[in-house]
């Protein structure tokens, strides 16, 4: 039929019909073997590898800490990893197919079982995929191929949003960083205090206050201290070593350097327009 590809599983020859049971059985067998060699296959099931414990053991491993890789990988976001892990994966999984392709299946369902709880402990309702559709789209796929393709899709659109939670409680900390600046502008602020503030490392924070502002922490810090001078200035109600002292500066002198470096004018020309 055009659109549809079709596979066969074919059974040892039998006589009799009281046989045919056990030639069903064997057609079944092989056929289940599709889930490795894919659609459009003719399997005897002379040409395939029964199952046998100590096959399964050497096919597979490593198959466990593959899939926490796979987890670990999809809990932070990190997308990029996705396919190589899962290539790997799903050549190990294609070793047990070949012994034992029920064995395979269910170890793809116990693993599409554990990506549906981390959704659920993430609460990511956007993704709007139950458990039942999770394990519905495995168990309907023919071929570990068909399987891995929409594993690969999905958990991409499952790192997506763990980037964008990520990217907005990060968004939130440079918002109470700022803040933190404001509240404090007199007192002897540091990238290190301020990122100890939030929670991140100072590393860390420089580099997202960075992308997310479009200027470095110093920068920001000392535009948001001459502001506040110029604030204070203008009520003419404080001496220039006072207003250094209010926005931070205990150096009144390079107080008044910087602030005619940036704005163009001494805190008393300002002060006195």
């Amino acid at each position: 039929l055009h659109g549809y590809g079709l596979s066969v599983g074919v059974s040892r020859v039998i006589q009799g019909l009281r046989n045919v049971a056990i030639a069903y059985q064997q057609a079944e067998e092989a056929l289940s073997h599709r889930l490795h060699l894919g659609r459009r296959s003719v399997i005897h099931i002379d040409d395939v590898h029964l199952d046998d414990e100590s096959d399964i053991r050497t096919h597979c491993p490593n198959l466990a800490e593959m899939e926490r890789r796979l987890l670990s990988t999809v809990c932070v976001g990190a997308s990029a990893q996705i396919h190589s892990i899962l290539e790997t994966y799903f050549r190990a999984l294609l070793g047990l197919a070949t012994v034992s392709p029920s064995r395979a299946k269910r170890k793809v369902l116990a693993f599409a079982s554990s990506v549906s709880r981390l959704i659920e402990e993430h609460a990511i309702n956007e993704l709007s995929v139950s458990d039942d559709i999770i394990l519905d789209r495995v168990l309907s796929a023919l071929t570990l191929e068909e399987t891995r393709n929409w594993l690969e899709t999905f958990l991409h659109e499952f790192c997506y949003s763990i980037q964008k939670r990520s990217a907005l409680r990060l968004d939130l900390r440079v918002e109470r960083s700022k803040d933190y600046i404001l509240q404090n502008i007199s007192e002897r602020l540091t990238l290190s205090s301020v990122a100890k503030e939030v929670g991140m490392s100072p590393n860390y924070f420089a580099t997202v206050f960075r992308h997310l502002i479009g200027t470095t922490f110093h920068e920001y810090l000392v535009d948001m201290r001459i502001i506040r001078a110029k604030q204070l200035l203008s009520t003419r109600s404080y001496r220039v070593y006072e207003v250094a002292d209010k926005v931070g500066y205990r150096d009144y002198r390079h107080f008044g350097r910087l602030f005619k470096h940036r704005v163009g004018l001494t805190p008393g020309d300002y002060a006195n327009r």
